[in-house]
């Protein structure tokens, strides 16, 4: 098993950026896992809460940031800025779809309240990396915690309806 290195203010793409054979792992888990997770999103899950097109609209364009982010790995020269740009658009495009699951009355209370909590976890963290030009020295944590608040929310609207 291979540990990465650095440290806790790098991003995963930084950490996966760093072997070629994990940036291969990058790649295909995501040419695998996007497609499905982007069809779940849009041929059912938005449908079913009746979420509207700037939700569809939003994960179409959070997808497309994350796959480009997927095949152009963090490496060097315009690498890093096309990586970069993509992969922050994409994790402002899943605020939008969190905060419409909030105020959604398809959605059972409880997945409304924790989606109003992603919503200021999520922001607060745009706040703090805007405020800190995108580095910090917890990146990691906090890329980990906006990415959980995300999927946490689309899990307990799933689930509790």
């Amino acid at each position: 098993m291979r540990k990465w290195k650095g440290n806790a203010s790098m991003t995963f793409s930084q950490h996966a950026a760093q072997y070629k054979s994990s940036q291969i792992y990058y790649l295909f888990l995501w040419l695998v896992c996007l497609p499905l997770f982007y069809v779940f999103m849009v041929a059912w899950f938005v449908p079913e809460f009746s979420l509207g097109w700037i939700s569809t609209l939003c994960i179409s364009l959070g997808s497309l940031g994350l796959a480009i982010a997927a095949t152009v790995p963090e490496t060097t020269g315009w690498r890093v800025t096309v990586h970069r740009y993509s992969a922050f658009g994409q994790a402002l495009f899943l605020l939008p779809v969190v905060l419409i699951i909030a105020v959604s009355p398809e959605i059972g209370n409880a997945a409304r309240l924790f989606a109003g909590l992603s919503t200021i976890i999520m922001l607060s963290e745009v706040l703090l990396l805007t405020y800190h030009k995108r580095a910090h020295p917890k990146m990691l944590l906090i890329q980990g915690s906006y990415i959980m608040a995300f999927h946490l929310t689309i899990l307990i609207a799933t689930y509790t309806n």
